[in-house]
């Protein structure tokens, strides 16, 4: 978790670290420390970088994917909705051992170009979307705001300011007893209408991954109540 200053609202680190290497401490990440065991002793030099060779065993993916079950929290009563091609690392992780450790359902959207329809027909609670699913929802949700009504786009612009605002100040353990009431008075009337026509009102866990996402449209969806983090 990253300090409020660096504007990223929340990121949770996933990735391989050599433990031979100096300054390199194994309890960083106790609950990924089974990734460390990927890296073997066989290393070569290609130009100016050096590499490094590492064989993922079926043992070893269990045990990652318990951590990884341990860690986030998952359990058979979720459900989530898969539409990357199989052959994508995190896809795999999110749809098939995910699920096959704790038994959560997985729905097959049609294709990537219908994400949005199945999104709203599964409500998942659950959700990895790569940055440019994000990126379209937040294009799609400005240009109908952009066409509708004075009093709606009038509603819209001021809870989600108001919004992004309250979800810093939480986000640093300050927020007052005003905060939660301005809150609840833009779920009623903004973040509940909003998140249910994105199918993401039960969606406890969204996270973004496998590329780079700019902060600010992080804090945008924060702003309405979906908690996107950022995995890698």
């Amino acid at each position: 978790e990253l300090p409020v200053e660096e504007r990223r609202p929340y990121r949770y680190v996933f990735f391989l670290k050599d433990p031979q290497r100096p300054g390199i401490e194994q309890e960083e990440k106790p609950y990924f420390q089974s990734a460390f065991n990927m890296l073997n002793n066989s290393q070569w030099l290609i130009g100016q970088r050096w590499f490094s060779d590492f064989q993922v065993t079926e043992a070893m993916r269990r045990e990652n994917v318990a951590n990884i079950e341990e860690f986030l929290g998952v359990s058979e009563r979720d459900y989530l909705l898969s539409y990357l091609p199989l052959c994508h690392v995190a896809e795999k992780i999110f749809s098939l051992f995910l699920p096959m450790s704790v038994g959560a359902v997985v729905h097959f959207g049609e294709s990537i170009e219908t994400v949005r329809e199945d999104l709203t027909q599964v409500s998942p609670t659950v959700f990895l979307g790569v940055p440019r699913i994000w990126e379209k929802m937040h294009a799609e949700v400005i240009l109908k705001m952009q066409d509708s009504s004075w009093l709606k786009r009038t509603l819209f612009n001021y809870f989600q300011e108001r919004g992004q605002s309250i979800a810093r100040r939480r986000k640093a353990g300050q927020e007052s007893w005003w905060d939660r009431l301005v809150w609840k008075v833009g779920d009623l009337l903004v973040y509940r209408p909003l998140q249910e026509r994105l199918g993401l009102r039960n969606c406890w866990m969204p996270f973004s991954g496998a590329a780079p996402i700019s902060p600010d449209l992080l804090w945008w969806f924060w702003g309405l109540g979906v908690r996107v983090s950022e995995g890698y």
